[in-house]
């Protein structure tokens, strides 16, 4: 059994496309980095359980994580790009309130079904991202973080540093 299947993913041209054998892809082709990847879902997806689409042109989405652990750390920088999110079912509840029919007996039902499912919101909701490396604490403390995406530099030559 090769890594893709026991990771449950398919590869195909494009999304959405009719799945590849992987044992008859070159790998080494320049044109199998432009293969598309998928994993279904289920409670090994790296995604996890749900999945939370916005529109954006990043492909930046909020997810479920099978690795809830990460999710306790001070230092949570280990997704890709997207937003690993603790509790999403209650997210994902709150997002569905207004659609009728989707309380939290029906999410998980869904979900439990193991099969891919859109729905749009009623409601849509606008989610902001604010990237914060310094802030004061209730404490009157002021919290540092490491600025693992570099984007303080702004900030440096401001201050003159």
């Amino acid at each position: 059994e090769n890594l893709l299947a026991r990771m449950r993913m398919s590869v195909s041209r494009t999304w959405g496309g009719t799945p590849l054998d992987p044992a008859r892809i070159d790998w080494n082709s320049p044109k199998a980095a432009s293969l598309k990847f998928r994993q279904d879902p289920g409670v090994n997806n790296a995604l996890g359980m749900l999945r939370i689409n916005m529109p954006n042109r990043h492909a930046i989405y909020l997810h479920d994580t099978p690795t809830q652990n990460l999710l306790v750390r001070q230092s949570r920088a280990f997704s890709s790009g997207c937003v690993r999110v603790k509790d999403v079912f209650k997210l994902a509840k709150w997002l569905l309130e207004k659609n009728e029919g989707w309380d939290q007996k029906r999410i998980e039902a869904t979900v439990r079904a193991g099969k891919s499912r859109t729905v749009t919101l009623k409601s849509p909701v606008t989610v902001y991202f604010d990237y914060v490396t310094a802030w004061a604490a209730p404490d009157g403390r002021v919290q540092f973080r490491r600025d693992i995406y570099q984007r303080d530099g702004g900030l440096k030559l401001a201050s003159n540093v």
